[in-house]
């Protein structure tokens, strides 16, 4: 560039430390808001932390700078070697390097097609942001040859825009035309949606933050010697002109075409607000405002043909009563009817069921449920091709599918973000809120009739002109909620100390089975450690013994806390959401109304307030399960079965499993409670897993019998969950055994059970098969009550 050989360059964030050595070059835009550059680690490297890395070979490409890698390494100490190599996995997988610099919409997307686990050191994650694939040229190109510049920036970003929002049609064309590392369309498809997402595509694509540029040359200093002036940053970002005032640059047919045209007829969708709807014989919503927006600059009215459905506008698009349909998302069969522009709207797909619903995190989960969709959408097409086993009901409309869903004649709606929240304030608030988003996000382009391809071109070249701000404040005009007299920071700030509560608890969980671990592991090793004489090793085998039995019962305490965890987050998820759906409803009510309804905010307030109550015991019954025990106490064995099954009633109702308890007398004994309920709870859960082991749907049943005779205490626990395989009944108290995989058990449960029984309360622990199910009986002198 330096010697006019070339005019345009892609670089990366170190263009700004080329800038502070005062280079003459000039950034124009980024194609990618974050830098794509990561580390990369097989999983069974052992490599889990950035400490892990310490004196590791990295294999770094050498077309990558890698500064914001090196910055993460340097701030965290950590000392690695370099190592060079033909950077490919193979790099990794033949451990010729422990590490490599990858990209991040290349090689973890190969290593996932090769079935290969991958742990990723994203520098973005530890405070080292930058971007990714910056277009720049040379301040002289821009002095000599200005319009030259401004047309590749505008086409540049033209260009990436209608890539971005045709990814199929791109995905196709790359595969069939310049493939040569031999890709399969999944991985370009996958590839292309990272890509996407990182672009900042329907949000600030192209567009450069000041303040990230010095974060950027601040990094830089931090990283060499020698420190530069951040003032030479001065002018490194391209001022483009205005593409809102842009002339729209029309040829000759296109202009003689609107001379002609003298007016273009438009059909929306008759009731999908915010985006669109009729009133009155009128169009009004989002696409109402961007379509006038369109007019103006076009100088050429476009005007309403009133339609009373969805289909009824796609049939008169089809037929040629209408030019135009202003917001459509295209699909294979709409383009056999139909052209359609650059995507100039991205909207996420969510869901909305009733609220006490707890959250989706993924469809497939609930593929056996039923989920209303305004027919003729192009919404069906992309869920029937991702879930092609989705049960989906055709509805007219989207309050007619929120409808079905508030009547049970639907389990859930799915639709853009804006247009339910939408209905949602408007008829369902008490009943319906959002709990679920799918990965699907939908461009919205302008349809125009097939057989006036000079209307499509028109219509192209008019939204290139229309900037992300200029949409952004049509946006803020229909999608966002303006109080004028009333916002609750009180309300705000509560949530806000609610929230920062229990992530502390969280992670002080996480932070005592850290160090238990730890403690764990350093036992383990003094154990091995003993090499004593034989009279001493004697001695040392009973102490041994006893420790290894101290592990084991932390062991089993431990991988019980960790399901505890998840119970805890399975506990939490309904309230959480239940105050999301409340928070919500506050802010549509007083954002509806222009001053505050003391009577609804004190209803709204007590059902928060008993929410997080609620949150709060939860805490303090799991705090009390794992407090150790030091003394003997009076039991009330009712009152502890109770309260441990308190504990994991969530789970129990989630499965749809029944506990039943019977007893025949009052009974008090001596003992330690959370000992005793961890022997109940074990027994529970195991029963539970046997149920969904055999994946058994209804009259799934845990009954629970307390007695006395001759002395003796009996605790009975039965399941009919189809009993344990005689081939190994003998073995399931034996350490370590177990039916389940690794990740889902330790095989201490049961073992740590009967130690708690037979070694510590001096009872028996017992289980035979009974009735098409487990009994599992323990029974206890009546001497210790």
């Amino acid at each position: 560039m330096k010697n006019e050989k070339i005019d345009f360059g892609i670089s990366d964030s170190s263009l700004v430390l080329e800038r502070m050595k005062r280079e003459p070059v000039v950034a124009l835009m980024p194609i990618f808001q974050e830098s794509l550059f990561v580390l990369l680690a097989l999983k069974s490297s052992n490599i889990k932390t950035l400490q892990d890395i310490h004196n590791k070979r990295i294999s770094l490409h050498e077309n990558i700078n890698g500064v914001a890698i090196k910055a993460m390494l340097k701030s965290n100490d950590i000392k690695y070697y370099t190592h060079e190599s033909t950077h490919t996995l193979n790099t990794i997988i033949n451990k010729e390097s422990d590490l490599m610099t990858a990209y991040l919409s290349n090689e973890p997307i190969v290593a996932k097609e090769k079935e290969l686990e991958t742990v990723i050191f994203n520098p973005k994650d530890y405070g080292f942001a930058g971007y990714g694939d910056i277009l720049f040229c040379s301040q002289k190109m821009i002095d000599k040859h200005p319009k030259i510049v401004q047309d590749f920036y505008n086409a540049t970003l033209k260009g990436w825009e209608y890539a971005l929002s045709n990814i199929d049609e791109v995905v196709d064309l790359i595969y069939n035309n310049y493939n040569s590392l031999n890709k399969s369309k999944k991985a370009l498809r996958t590839e292309a949606k990272v890509l996407k997402e990182l672009s900042g595509h329907g949000h600030n694509f192209g567009e450069f933050n000041k303040e990230k540029i010095k974060a950027i040359s601040q990094m830089f200093n931090f990283m060499i010697k020698e420190k530069y002036n951040f003032d030479y940053l001065k002018d490194f970002i391209y001022n483009p002109k205005s593409m809102h005032n842009e002339k729209i640059h029309l040829n000759k047919k296109e202009l003689n075409y609107l001379k002609e045209k003298k007016e273009i007829k438009m059909c929306i969708d008759p009731n999908w607000m915010p985006l669109e709807k009729i009133v009155d014989n009128k169009a009004t919503g989002f696409t109402s405002d961007f379509v006038n927006l369109i007019s103006t600059k076009l100088n050429t009215p476009i005007n309403l043909l009133v339609t009373s459905t969805w289909s009824e506008s796609l049939a008169h698009l089809k037929n040629r009563n209408c030019d135009i349909i202003p917001m459509v998302a295209s699909t294979k069969k709409l383009k056999e009817n139909m052209d359609f522009t650059s995507s100039y709207l991205t909207l996420p797909i969510v869901i909305a069921t009733k609220r006490d619903t707890f959250y989706i995190d993924n469809l497939n989960n609930k593929l056996d449920k039923k989920f209303a969709i305004v027919k003729n959408y192009a919404l069906n097409d992309y869920l029937k091709s991702k879930y092609p086993k989705l049960k989906i009901i055709p509805v007219n409309s989207v309050s007619d599918g929120l409808e079905k869903v508030a009547n049970n004649e639907a389990f859930g709606y799915i639709d853009n973000s804006e247009t339910i929240i939408h209905q949602i304030q408007k008829s369902f608030f008490t009943t319906i809120a959002i709990t679920g988003k799918t990965s699907l996000e939908i461009d919205y382009k302008i349809a125009t009739r097939k057989d006036e391809p000079l209307l499509n071109s028109i219509l192209e070249k008019t939204i290139s002109t229309i900037t992300e701000n200029t949409k952004q404040n049509i946006k803020n005009r229909w999608f966002k909620f303006h109080p004028e007299s009333f916002i609750n920071y009180e309300l705000i700030r509560r949530i806000i100390i609610i929230f920062l509560f229990f992530s502390i608890i969280g992670t002080s969980f996480l932070l005592i089975s850290r160090r238990n671990n730890k403690k764990l592991k350093v036992a383990q090793e003094e154990i091995k450690q003993f090499n004593l004489t034989l009279k001493e090793q004697v001695a040392k085998e009973v102490s041994k013994n006893q420790t290894q039995q101290l592990l084991l019962l932390q062991q089993s305490r431990l991988a019980q806390m960790g399901e505890m965890i998840s119970m805890i987050a399975h506990q939490w998820r309904q309230p959480l959401s239940s105050i999301n759906a409340t928070v919500l409803v506050m802010d549509m009510k007083i954002s509806k109304e222009n001053i505050a309804n003391k009577q609804f905010l004190d209803k709204e307030f007590n059902d928060i307030e008993s929410l997080t109550k609620h949150m709060s015991e939860t805490i303090d019954d799991f705090k009390d399960f794992f407090r150790p025990e030091k003394e003997k106490v009076l039991i009330n064995l009712q009152n502890t079965i109770e309260e441990t099954l308190k504990l994991i009633k969530p789970i129990l109702n989630h499965n749809s499993i029944t506990v039943e308890i019977k007893n025949e007398a009052y009974i008090e004994l001596l003992g330690y409670p959370n000992e005793l309920g961890q022997v109940i709870l074990n027994i529970i859960t195991n029963a539970k897993d046997a149920f969904l082991l055999n994946n058994q749907k209804e009259n799934k049943i845990i009954s629970i019998n307390l007695s006395e005779k001759n002395n003796k205490i009996f605790i009975s626990i039965q399941d009919n969950a189809g009993g344990i395989d005689n081939d190994i009944i003998e073995n399931i108290f034996n350490p370590y055994f177990s039916t389940k995989s690794k990740k889902n058990g330790t095989g201490l449960g049961l073992y740590i059970a009967k130690v708690i029984i037979e070694g510590h309360m001096n009872g028996k622990l017992n289980v035979r098969n009974k009735d098409k199910g487990a009994l599992f009986q323990i029974e206890l002198e009546e001497e210790n009550s």
